[in-house]
């Protein structure tokens, strides 16, 4: 994620969060926030690095979209691993080829960082 020095972690994340957002194609007219061809008015940006229920209403979808799968393994110390994988091209095992992952101990979080690896490489 995003990390300049001199910002608080609150500002890095609403950073980051608008960034997620912008991609999955919120935008903001007049102080409010809405996404295109779905008529949806928030008066606030969800909490992606927070919300898992969020991250899985919004961003998602638009990875499913975009021809990516996304697998959360959790492990037993609390700790969250996610895949997102290309649906195309498969390899020669047959399965999906993985083009981002990330760990964290807050779900929430690492699937944002491995959407961000995606839209950073502009694979998104």
């Amino acid at each position: 994620m995003t990390r300049p020095e001199q910002l608080t972690d609150e500002e890095i994340q609403a950073i980051n969060n608008e960034k997620l957002a912008k991609w999955a194609g919120f935008y903001c007219l007049e102080g409010i926030w809405t996404i295109y061809d779905r008529g949806v008015l928030e008066p606030t940006l969800p909490n992606f690095t927070e919300d898992l229920n969020a991250c899985f209403k919004w961003l998602v979808p638009k990875l499913q979209e975009k021809g990516y799968t996304v697998d959360i393994f959790g492990f037993e110390h609390k700790s969250f691993a996610i895949n997102i994988c290309s649906v195309f091209p498969v390899d020669d095992t047959g399965f999906c080829q993985s083009v981002a992952e990330a760990k964290d101990d807050n779900p929430a979080l690492a699937l944002c960082k491995a959407i961000e690896q995606l839209i950073d490489k502009g694979e998104a």
